[in-house]
């Protein structure tokens, strides 16, 4: 049964009426009956279904505005009120459940489908594709002075200039560079280098810095960035954490804070990374390396300084950290990263580039075979024909499910391998090259 008044509201009439709580206690008592006190008066006034309709509509005119007029007295001698109470919002009719539901932010199965195709695609296609998602709070956390600026430069200049990052698919937009590390002359060498290294020409207008050199020491105001903006930003990048609001860092207010920074980003529809550093590592328990097989990413992770809220309430978590001194290894950084429902991904070896000068001016990713780190999965993957099953994958490492599963997402980390189905994958050219140098067969 259509309720006379509601189907014709707006999107903002009805959003008024959902936040009123006289109306929430109409609709309950239309649909099981019972009575309700009368405004200004402790009286209980009964609802009698049957002329239910009537007086809600009344109601609803009192609280959105005038009442709508009436084009038939019809509609409202259709009988009893009924759970299948159609509201109309955005053109789309919903039922009292429906709309119940959505009250109180439940999710039926269906939209738990649809809510996890929609995360899902903001990741996989994400202002960094399977790395910094839209409308979500990320994290780079690493060592003080091992270049994470930097590199976090490069990532925003790759966004504004719709070119790829370290090898990964970007979607180009507006970015906001809050530095609070770099002064405003190293960030204009920072920002002409990294632009250079890309070969995007000039550094494109759509890369704004913010420095508090410029805004006389105060903090960047995210949410009146985001609310204010010409355009929605694609992507904030807050360097660092510590000096941007050294709260969170205090367990009393992390929760709150990273509540509010998700909520900031959910809304504007921006990716917000945050860059953050480790704490000083304990002689008795050093810190585990990242560049092994046997340290898992969240395990490493805690090592960030401050509460656990700021890792668990972000959605990738990236750690970057320098390598562990393997003499064959040109690379100068290593990056792991875990993403929320997907788990690990990486791991990235990155060289230093450098300009004709020799200065640093950009990170490379590498690919070799040898940074597998690892004789079994060489040979492993030597002795893989050019496409292959995941199965073909198990028997070649000759281990179980999961260790294949992480041999082979390392593999396509490094640039080793693609994958071209469900559990099909193809062996890059440095692969196929590696092999043909004639290792020994297993």
């Amino acid at each position: 049964m259509n309720a006379p008044g509601l189907e014709i509201l707006t999107s903002a009439e009805l959003d008024k009426l959902r936040a009123n709580p006289r109306f929430r206690e109409l609709v309950s008592a239309v649909e099981h009956g019972g009575a309700v006190k009368e405004q200004d008066s402790d009286k209980m006034e009964e609802i009698d279904p049957s002329e239910a309709w009537p007086d809600m509509r009344f109601k609803v005119g009192t609280i959105v505005g005038p009442e709508p007029e009436q084009e038939s007295d019809s509609t409202l001698n259709e009988g009893p009120a009924s759970p299948q109470l159609g509201v109309k919002a955005s053109g789309k009719e919903l039922s009292i459940e429906t709309w119940w539901l959505q009250e109180n932010h439940l999710l039926g199965h269906e939209d738990l489908k649809n809510e996890c195709a929609r995360v899902e695609g903001s990741s996989k296609y994400g202002v960094v594709a399977g790395f910094i998602p839209r409308r979500a709070v990320s994290f780079l956390i690493g060592d003080s002075g091992i270049g994470k600026s930097p590199l976090a430069y490069q990532l925003g200049l790759s966004v504004a200039g719709g070119v790829p990052f370290l090898g990964m698919e970007t979607e180009s937009g507006l970015v906001i560079m809050g530095d609070y590390e770099n002064g405003m002359e190293e960030s204009l060498n920072l920002s002409e280098q990294v632009t250079r290294f890309l070969g995007i020409g000039s550094v494109p207008k759509n890369f704004v810095v913010w420095s508090p050199d410029h805004a006389s020491g105060n903090s960047m105001d995210i949410q009146r960035i985001c609310e204010s903006a010409p355009q929605k930003p694609r992507l904030i990048i807050v360097d660092s954490l510590r000096s941007h609001d050294a709260h969170f860092e205090k367990i009393d207010h992390a929760a709150e804070k990273m509540n509010q920074l998700n909520k900031v980003a959910y809304k504007s529809g921006a990716a917000i990374l945050v860059i953050h550093h480790t704490r000083k590592p304990l002689r008795e328990h050093p810190a585990p390396a990242l560049d092994s097989d046997d340290t898992r990413v969240m395990q490493w992770l805690k090592e960030t300084a401050g509460g656990g809220s700021l890792i668990n309430q972000s959605h990738t978590r990236i750690a970057v950290d320098s390598l562990d001194g393997r003499s064959h290894l040109d690379a100068v950084l290593i990056l792991r990263w875990y993403r929320k429902s997907k788990g690990e991904a990486g791991p990235l070896y990155l060289e230093r580039v450098c300009d004709d000068s020799g200065e640093p001016f950009g990170y490379r990713p590498l690919t070799d075979i040898k940074l597998l780190g690892n004789p079994d999965q060489e040979i492993a993957l030597r002795n893989l024909p050019p496409q292959f099953t995941f199965k073909e994958a198990k028997n070649a490492l000759k281990r179980t499910d999961d260790p294949t599963n992480k041999f082979i997402k390392k593999c396509i980390s490094l640039g080793l391998v693609r994958q071209t189905g469900r559990g099909r994958y193809q062996r890059a050219d440095e692969a196929t090259e590696a092999r043909s140098e004639g290792s020994p067969d297993r």
